[in-house]
């Protein structure tokens, strides 16, 4: 027996907006091209959660690029971030 799936009643057109400014993206571009194994490069971040999201954006960039990346936390001139490694 098929189960029905309840629909709403009132479904109503979204409003349509206009002038709302799209929002900067996460995608940064990183200088893989430029570097060599053992090279890295450090992001300076606002908080815990910019840390991680910093880190997975790296990564999956590295990843991408066909390379091995390494990413820590640190602390560099007292400002939080990320140091990323290219290690392969």
């Amino acid at each position: 027996m098929k189960r029905k799936i309840p629909v709403p009643v009132d479904i109503k057109t979204p409003k349509v907006d206009t002038d709302i400014p799209i929002p900067r993206s996460n995608h940064r571009n990183f200088p893989w091209d430029k570097m060599g194994v053992g090279d890295s490069f450090f992001i300076e971040c606002e908080d815990k959660d910019d840390v991680r999201v910093s880190q997975v954006t790296a990564l999956a960039s590295g990843k991408r690029a066909g390379l091995r990346v390494i990413t820590r936390r640190e602390f560099q001139d007292g400002k939080l971030g990320i140091r990323a490694w290219r290690v392969g």
